[in-house]
């Protein structure tokens, strides 16, 4: 169920072309934030992420809009 949420979440913000995105994830154990970034990782259409400086809990992503 995951995977396929965060799937979606990206294919719908590149039919937007929305260049930047913020996830929130939580911060909890991390157990979501980590799936999260894996996902991303494997992703190209991702050009970079990185957990938000002033909220542990956001993951900012820039996307390659085509």
């Amino acid at each position: 169920f995951l995977q396929k949420s965060k799937i979606f979440i990206l294919n719908e913000n590149l039919i937007l072309k929305n260049e930047m995105i913020v996830i929130i994830h939580g911060i909890g154990t991390g157990i979501v934030k980590n799936a999260c970034h894996e996902a991303l990782r494997v992703n190209k259409n991702v050009i970079s992420y990185k957990t938000d400086n002033f909220n542990s809990g956001c993951t900012v992503v820039k996307l390659k809009i085509n």
